[in-house]
Formats: C-alpha cells, sequence, structure tokens
C-alpha cells in the first residue's frame, strides 16, 4: 500500500516558530476540530517542541474532510501528511474534493496498520483515534512496538460508558511509554477524551510539569490558551536570559 508516495504533497519550508508566530496562527487561521484537538497538536509541536517542517498524522475516525477534523488545519495550514480512514463511505466524494492526503474507507478493526503504515516514520506526530466503543481493539492492531506517536488524542466517552473503555486505554497507552497531558477532556456532554504525549517529549520542562499536575475536566479551549499563555511566558524568561548573559560576555 503505497499511499504517501502515490499522492503529491504541498510541501512548507516551516522553521521553528516563536510565541509570536503560533500567536499569528491561533489569531488568523481557521481550526476545524471539535475541540480544539488541532490546537493542541499545533501549539505542542510547532510551538513547545519547536518542531520544523510538516509533520505525519494517523487519523483513525475521520468523518467529515473539514467540519470537526481533527487533520484538515494540519494538512491545509502546516503541510502534514498522512492517513485518514473512516468507515462510511458517504464522506468519500465531500473528501476528495476537500482534501489532498488519502481517505481509506475501511471498518478501523479491518486494517491491516504494519501494511499502511509501511511508508510512515517510525516517529509519527500524532495519532487520532474516534471509533465508537472499539478504541481499545483498533489500539491494540496498531504495531506500537515499530511506531512511536508524539500526540495522542483519544475517544472514552466515558460519559456514556463510565469507566469501561477509560481504564483500558490508559492502562494500555502507559504501559507503551505515554503520560497523560490532560484527562477528561470536556465538551457539551460531558467527558469524553483524553489527550497524551509520548515520554521521550518530557525532556521539555513545559511538558513534564503539565503532565504532572494531572490536569482533568477541562475543555479543550481551556487547555489550549493556557498552554499558549505558558510558552509564550516561558520563552520570554529565556529570552531576557539570553539577553542578560549577552550583556555580561
Amino acid at each position: 500500500m503505497k499511499y504517501l508516495l502515490s499522492y503529491t504533497f504541498i510541501l512548507f519550508s516551516l522553521s521553528a516558530m516563536s510565541p509570536t508566530q503560533v500567536e499569528e496562527y491561533l489569531r488568523d487561521k481557521t481550526f476545524w476540530s471539535q475541540v480544539d484537538q488541532d490546537k493542541f497538536v499545533f501549539i505542542v509541536l510547532c510551538g513547545i517542541c519547536n518542531k520544523e517542517g510538516p509533520g505525519t498524522y494517523l487519523e483513525i475516525g475521520a468523518a467529515q474532510p473539514d467540519l470537526f477534523n481533527n487533520t484538515f488545519f494540519l494538512e491545509k495550514e502546516l503541510g502534514w501528511k498522512g492517513m485518514s480512514i473512516e468507515i462510511a463511505s458517504t464522506y468519500m466524494q465531500d473528501w476528495k474534493n476537500k482534501r489532498v492526503n488519502p481517505l481509506l474507507i475501511q471498518d478501523a478493526l479491518q486494517v491491516d496498520y504494519s501494511k499502511l503504515l509501511e511508508e510512515f516514520p517510525n516517529e509519527i506526530d500524532y495519532l487520532s483515534l474516534d471509533v465508537d466503543d472499539t478504541y481499545v481493539e483498533v489500539l491494540k492492531k496498531i504495531p506500537f512496538e515499530r511506531y512511536k506517536f508524539k500526540v495522542i488524542t483519544i475517544e472514552h466517552d466515558a460519559y456514556r460508558f463510565g469507566d469501561i473503555y477509560r481504564n483500558l486505554e490508559r492502562e494500555f497507552l502507559q504501559q507503551r511509554g505515554y503520560r497523560l497531558m490532560v484527562r477528561n477532556i470536556l465538551d457539551w456532554v460531558g467527558q469524553f477524551e483524553d489527550w497524551w504525549v509520548h515520554e521521550s517529549l518530557l525532556t521539555n520542562s513545559l511538558l513534564k510539569c503539565w503532565v504532572d499536575a494531572k490536569y482533568e475536566n477541562l475543555y479543550g479551549s481551556q487547555v489550549a490558551a493556557n498552554l499558549f499563555y505558558k510558552f509564550a511566558r516561558d520563552e520570554k524568561i529565556k529570552e531576557r536570559k539570553r539577553k542578560l548573559l549577552k550583556y555580561k560576555g
């Protein structure tokens, strides 16, 4: 399955972003996710982690190509490459009209993820998972022993199912080196999602502080706003220190 190399992508020569540049994106660009998942990924990777160049993603449970989609911003504005999976074929024509990156129409439980990910790097930037009632079963099909995802947003729909899926997801991901950034993201119906980062990102002190703080029961907009505020504040402090050292030197 040569999905990635068979498509032509617009390449963006993005360098690491300053807080001012991140703020401009947050102010001027349209983000499309239901509860700011795309904004969270953008701030964590392109802002806090100083990611350069286009990233990669795997989106399982894509639905519409734009509205409430977690990867449309990443593709359209940042030139990211990736694969989306959706069981409902009704979205395909709209997808062809609006997206460059491919959509695979298939039951997420029937996908051969080892083949699907053959042309992906071993370190993938983002995994988005929204598959009602089959969360853990799908996780088990992804070859985590070969691929690492920097950021994961995954539904557990605790407002419907309580701890049935949430605890199993958390146990599975924690055993594979992932750490919760925010527990129980809220939407209008209640707790429905967890947001994770891989432990390798915790060399960044800001992300480590967030993980250690064990934040929970926040709306995505609250997470994005607070993360950006702390990122911008920390960068200002670093810049002052750099100027002070230069002055002393």
